[in-house]
């Protein structure tokens, strides 16, 4: 919209102004410099993508196998609990970039702080919110949106339990992203993204709207096999 762009135009002025005028824009040009933002920029563009294909496959694989009728019931669950994990998304750039600039001066013992109290904070809030959810989800979509979207009880569980997977994971990606591994961390989101999709399809039809959720438990942790290895 015209405030957001106004304000991002404001934000680059302040920023290059004010407050970093040494990341202003120069007439040198660097050939290396340029190669390693364009490579930065491509890990990001996959690892969109990565996302893009697993978000929208969901919905697009229980209408063709199972009927739209049926799309309801995952989609308005699954937003339920992605609010649990909307702070988490809300302050993740801004983690990135502080472990990006801790490690970049080698200071690893603040950035193993950091990880713990993201984590341990991470947990605290959400896990309450995810055993409320448990227990009154079905109420809330009743009432939201009607009998035709109350998931079933063994929905709501893997839903869970995708959530709290997910809470767990966040710090851990900060990690793999703010000390520069993202390139690795963009291919095996890539490939769990294409695993998931796959195992879906074939759990969808086996034991129905639960699959999807089941198959994105089982290959999320593919895209922290990184920091597995270390």
């Amino acid at each position: 919209t015209g405030g957001q762009l106004i304000i991002s135009i404001f934000s680059v002025f302040w920023l290059f102004t004010r407050v970093r005028p040494e990341l202003a824009p120069t007439k040198k040009f660097s050939f290396q410099t340029s190669k390693r933002v364009f490579n930065v920029a491509v890990a990001f563009f996959v690892s969109q993508i990565a996302t893009l294909l697993l978000f929208q496959s969901a919905n697009i694989i229980i209408a063709r196998y199972l009927g739209t009728e049926h799309v309801a019931q995952y989609q308005v669950t699954w937003m339920l609990f992605f609010y649990v994990t909307l702070p988490q998304q809300m302050i993740g750039a801004n983690v990135w970039a502080a472990i990006g600039e801790a490690s970049a001066k080698g200071d690893s013992v603040w950035v193993k702080k950091l990880f713990k109290r993201y984590l341990a904070l991470s947990l605290a809030y959400s896990l309450p919110l995810i055993f409320f959810l448990i227990i009154y989800s079905k109420y809330i979509v009743l009432h939201w949106v009607g009998v035709v979207a109350v998931p079933s009880e063994i929905l709501v569980y893997w839903m869970a339990v995708n959530c709290l997977i997910s809470i767990i994971m966040s710090p851990i990606l900060s990690i793999l992203v703010g000390v520069g591994d993202f390139k690795v961390y963009s291919f095996f989101n890539f490939f769990g993204a294409l695993l998931t999709i796959l195992l879906a399809i074939f759990l969808v039809q086996r034991i129905g709207i639960v699959g999807v959720v089941v198959a994105t438990v089982v290959c999320s942790p593919v895209s922290i096999i990184p920091a597995l290895l270390k």
